[in-house]
């Protein structure tokens, strides 16, 4: 079993953010651990130092979640 806790990430795009406060939530395409990038929700703090815990999706995630928030929203 390794040790290495190196965590690595790169954030390709930031679609924008929503929310108040110092924390804000962004909507991102990021590859994590040099993996293919999906889109990402979570807390940043204000020059995106710092995380919060957060949501990865795929593409076909998010199409599913769309669609239920969609769904959601028109009640």
């Amino acid at each position: 079993m390794s040790d290495n806790k190196e965590f690595n990430f790169n954030i390709e795009k930031d679609y924008g953010s929503f929310g108040e406060g110092t924390w804000q939530y962004h909507l991102t395409k990021t590859s994590w651990q040099g993996r293919p990038a999906k889109l990402d929700v979570r807390q940043w703090n204000e020059d995106m130092s710092q995380m919060g815990k957060g949501v990865t999706l795929t593409d076909a995630d998010a199409f599913e979640l769309m669609t239920l928030l969609e769904d959601a929203l028109t009640e």
